[in-house]
């Protein structure tokens, strides 16, 4: 019989050999990773680690904010929980702006469509925070975004999405406030 090799999974820049290595270096774009392709059950398997391997196997969701949910409450994370919604919620749409980005490339020459799908890009975010008013971690990395790639856009319609803000979504309106960037608008 073949021995099974042991080996580490890397989060944080750091070797991950324990569950408790995983709880103090949980990074949200290192175990998603590792979830996706696999290699995170492998490991559980390999290090006898049975209730968790079932926990993760058992996992239906394909929404990545959801999976992430789901493998914090597996591993027992303590960490501060409104910084891995917000990981994740930025993580998440920093891999949609890569698809975005592909998109663009296949524009280039079309001016247009490409200040057409910037205004939705931003259009949407507007409404994520709209819909998701009562979320404060997605409203705050929403704004984040906001801030390093439609400044600009912000800027010409600040006046607007304030005033929408106060209306319909105060908890967005007091986290814009918090922004130093976007609050100087």
């Amino acid at each position: 019989m073949a021995k099974t090799i042991k080996f580490n999974l890397t989060c944080n820049g750091q070797p991950i050999r324990t569950l408790d290595d995983l709880r103090n270096n949980f990074e949200v774009e290192d175990v998603l990773s590792y979830y996706q392709n696999g290699l995170l059950l492998r490991w559980l398997d390999v290090r006898g680690f049975t209730q968790e391997f079932n926990a993760v196997k058992a996992i239906s969701s394909r929404d990545e904010i959801e999976i992430i949910k789901s493998l914090v409450k597996i591993f027992a994370i303590t960490s501060d929980i409104q910084q891995i919604e917000q990981d994740t919620y930025i993580f998440t749409y920093s891999k949609q702006r890569q698809e975005w980005l592909k998109k663009y490339e296949s524009l280039k020459n079309n001016e247009s469509m490409i200040i057409k799908h910037y205004h939705e890009g931003f259009e949407a975010l507007i409404d994520r925070i709209l819909d998701n008013k009562n979320n404060m971690p997605l409203i705050k990395s929403t704004l984040q975004e906001i801030e390093a790639n439609y400044y600009e856009l912000f800027y010409t319609a600040s006046s607007y999405v304030i005033w929408l803000f106060a209306g319909k979504a105060p908890m967005a309106f007091y986290a814009l406030m918090m922004n130093e960037t976007l609050r100087r608008l």
